[in-house]
C-alpha cells in the first residue's frame, strides 16, 4: 500500500503516522487518568517503532499485541460519566455490530469514513453519527479520527435519539463543526490533558444535541437514584424487584419511567455498563474471565459473545504483552 489515501475532497495525503499513547480515564473516577490500551479497533496498539510512541509508552504497565490484525497506531481512550472519547489513528474495520450508545465519527484533516448498514452499500461521511442499536459495519483505517460515544439516557444523549434515531446512520455537517474537529485534533496532536480533551468533546456534543456546554441533566431524583444504583452495583447481581425497592417505586412503575426518562430499556443500559467495566478490566491485565467477572458477566464467552456484538471484535483477537 502506498503512503498516500484518498479523501473526501478528492485530494491524495500523507497517509497520517502513530504519534501518542493510549490513556482510559476510568469510569468510576469522571475522567481520572490510567495507563490502558484499547481493543476497540479505531485504535489499535501499533507494532511500528516511533520514538515518541515509546516515549510515552514506557511508564504504562499494560499494552496490547495484534497478531492477527496489521500493524496499527496509537490514541487516546477518555471515558467519563455519559459518554467517552476515542481518538487517534484507526485501525482494523469493524464487522457488522450494534452498541447501546450514540456514536459521532469526525475524521480530521477533512478525511473520510466508511458505514455501511445491513442489506447497503458502503457510504462516505466527512462526518457521521450513528442512532443507538443500530446496526453497522465501520471502516475507517489509516484515518485520524475522533470517535465519541454517548449515552442515550443522558440529557443530550436523548436529545440525539429523538433528533437521529429514525436515520440509523446520518451525515453531520463537517464544514459547520470544523471548528470543533480542528480544536480536537490541535489538543491531541499537541498531547494537551485529559480534562481539555474532554471539555472539547463535550462542546462538540452539545452543538450536535443543540444543547448548551455544560448543562445539567435534569429528571427524575428516582431514575438519577437508579443508575446511580446501577453503577454501583455492576459486579454483582442486579433485579428489577431490588432496585426498585431501592428507590421506593414498584418493578413496574420503575421500568416504564427508566424507559419514559431516558428513553431506553433498563436492560440495554446495564448490559452497556458491565462491557465498560469489563473492558476497562481486561485491558488493564485482567484474565478474559476475571474480566467477565468483574463487570457481572456469567462467564468469559458471555462476555466475549457481547463484546462481539457490540464492537465487531472479539476480545480474544488481542493479548497483553
Amino acid at each position: 500500500m502506498d503512503d498516500c489515501e484518498y479523501k473526501c475532497d478528492g485530494q491524495a495525503r500523507p497517509r497520517a503516522r502513530a504519534s501518542a499513547t493510549i490513556a482510559v480515564a476510568h469510569p468510576d473516577r469522571d475522567w481520572a487518568t490510567a495507563s490502558l490500551a484499547t481493543l476497540y479497533p479505531l485504535l489499535n496498539l501499533s507494532r511500528r517503532t516511533d520514538p515518541r510512541t515509546q516515549a510515552a509508552t514506557s511508564h504504562s504497565p499494560t499494552s496490547l499485541h495484534f497478531p492477527d490484525m496489521k500493524p496499527s497506531a496509537t490514541g487516546r481512550i477518555l471515558i467519563w460519566r455519559g459518554a467517552s472519547l476515542w481518538i487517534g489513528l484507526a485501525g482494523a474495520p469493524a464487522g457488522l455490530h450494534a452498541h447501546h450508545a450514540v456514536q459521532m465519527a469526525l475524521p480530521f484533516l477533512k478525511g473520510c469514513v466508511r458505514f455501511q448498514i445491513p442489506n447497503g452499500e458502503w457510504t462516505r461521511y466527512e462526518a457521521a453519527i450513528v442512532a443507538a442499536e443500530q446496526p453497522h459495519a465501520f471502516d475507517a483505517r489509516d484515518q485520524l479520527m475522533a470517535t465519541i460515544f454517548v449515552d442515550p439516557e443522558s440529557r443530550d444523549g436523548r436529545r440525539l435519539q429523538v433528533r437521529y434515531r429514525d436515520q440509523g446512520v446520518a451525515a453531520l455537517d463537517a464544514n459547520a463543526l470544523r471548528n470543533e474537529i480542528d480544536s480536537l485534533a490541535d489538543a491531541y496532536e499537541k498531547h494537551h490533558s485529559d480534562a481539555t480533551l474532554i471539555e472539547l468533546t463535550r462542546a462538540v456534543i452539545a452543538r450536535v444535541a443543540g444543547s448548551a456546554a455544560g448543562a445539567r441533566n435534569a429528571g427524575d431524583p428516582r431514575v438519577a437514584l437508579a443508575m446511580d444504583l446501577i453503577r454501583e452495583r455492576l459486579g454483582d447481581s442486579i433485579t428489577l424487584a431490588s432496585l426498585a425497592a431501592a428507590v421506593n417505586l414498584s418493578p413496574d412503575r420503575l421500568r416504564h419511567l427508566f424507559a419514559e426518562e431516558t428513553g431506553v430499556g433498563l436492560r440495554p443500559y446495564v448490559l452497556w455498563l458491565r462491557l465498560e467495566k469489563s473492558l476497562v478490566a481486561y485491558v488493564g491485565g485482567s484474565s478474559l474471565t476475571d474480566a467477565a467477572y468483574a463487570g457481572g458477566f456469567a462467564d468469559s464467552a458471555h462476555f466475549s459473545r457481547t463484546f462481539k456484538k457490540m464492537f465487531g471484535i472479539s476480545p480474544a483477537s488481542v493479548r497483553p504483552e
